[in-house]
């Protein structure tokens, strides 16, 4: 939190998101953007692809596909799909609706700019220290192999190795 604007968005994050909520168990900011940097590795996700589905997520999950501004049909649409039942909004619910949606946004959006300074700081340290988790490893070599396929370390390996054999597979991430 050396950062003052970082700590301004961190503060903001635990002020607006429900950390229980989220399944963090210790329930603070930090946790969570651990969480999400760890889960964002093991499923070989940059950080911009994970910043990237949260705000997918925001529109097509919670908000059903529509995007502000939203009008009456709309928001009928997000109640019937999350409820079942075909409610007539009233213009308050309406304009409400609006103001949840960019409160959202703008709580995804600082999430995943402090994920983004997270995440370099994280390599800075960890690199830096050599305290690279199997995690890490896997991601940074899968990254590595993914952005340079024609690379002479790349070659040197699909000329060396066939096949792979995988022992404790249910223990694997996607690399």
């Amino acid at each position: 939190q050396e950062d003052d604007h970082i700590a301004d968005l961190i503060d903001t994050l635990e002020a607006r998101i429900p950390i229980e909520l989220a399944g963090v168990p210790t329930g603070n900011a930090q946790t969570l953007l651990e969480t999400v940097h760890t889960k964002s590795r093991e499923f070989c996700w940059t950080i911009e692809e994970a910043a990237e589905e949260l705000e997918a997520a925001l529109v097509h999950t919670i908000h059903q596909g529509h995007e502000p501004p939203l009008d009456e049909d709309a928001v009928r649409d997000i109640i019937r799909e999350l409820t079942g039942t075909n409610t007539r909004p009233t213009d308050q619910l309406v304009e409400h609706a609006n103001d949840i949606y960019e409160t959202n946004l703008e709580v995804v959006e600082a999430f995943g700019e402090v994920l983004r300074e997270f995440d370099r700081l994280y390599d800075e340290k960890t690199i830096e220290e050599g305290l690279l988790s199997h995690t890490d490893t896997t991601y940074h070599v899968w990254n590595y192999l993914s952005e340079n396929p024609d690379s002479e370390w790349a070659e040197s390996l699909s000329d060396r190795f066939d096949h792979l054999f995988i022992d404790e597979f249910q223990d694997t991430n996607y690399a």
